[in-house]
């Protein structure tokens, strides 16, 4: 659904759920998530942390967070096949988009894949991590691209 050409984003309806009228929004327990790093945070914690709330033995819990992994993967997959091949995402100089993509992909080794599978997007994402901005912040918040136990 394109809500930013039919400018459904700005209709009453919409607006009693985001104010601002931005786009995306997911509605949560009555709750609006609007900001994509809250929205992302919220899926993939339901996805891979959480597997209790959708099964309650330990098999099924397994099969749930294996399932939501397999998923994820092919989102990765997706992603990998539009990476730039040099720079960054939005040319030469590093974006909120670089950054976003390369948590991803370290998202995915808590989740169990691992991410030298993904052999471009892994080669983008130690780029984005040599980026002045990425390494001093990673530097800062002790973060690495290989979160990868398997």
């Amino acid at each position: 659904m394109n809500l930013l050409h039919k400018g459904e984003q700005r209709t009453a309806e919409y607006l009693a759920m985001n104010p601002n009228g931005q786009v995306p929004v997911l509605v949560v327990d009555g709750r609006a998530l609007t900001q994509i790093v809250a929205l992302c945070d919220f899926i993939d914690r339901a996805r891979f942390f959480f597997p209790e709330r959708y099964a309650g033995s330990d098999a099924a819990r397994a099969e749930v967070k294996k399932r939501a992994a397999e998923e994820f993967h092919g989102y990765l997959e997706r992603i990998g096949k539009t990476i730039p091949s040099s720079g960054y995402w939005l040319g030469e100089r590093i974006s909120f988009h670089d950054a976003y993509a390369f948590t991803l992909l370290r998202w995915g080794g808590f989740a169990g894949i691992d991410p030298r599978s993904l052999p471009a997007y892994h080669a983008y994402a130690e780029r984005v991590m040599r980026a002045p901005p990425v390494a001093a912040a990673a530097a800062r918040e002790r973060i690495a691209l290989d979160t990868y136990r398997g």
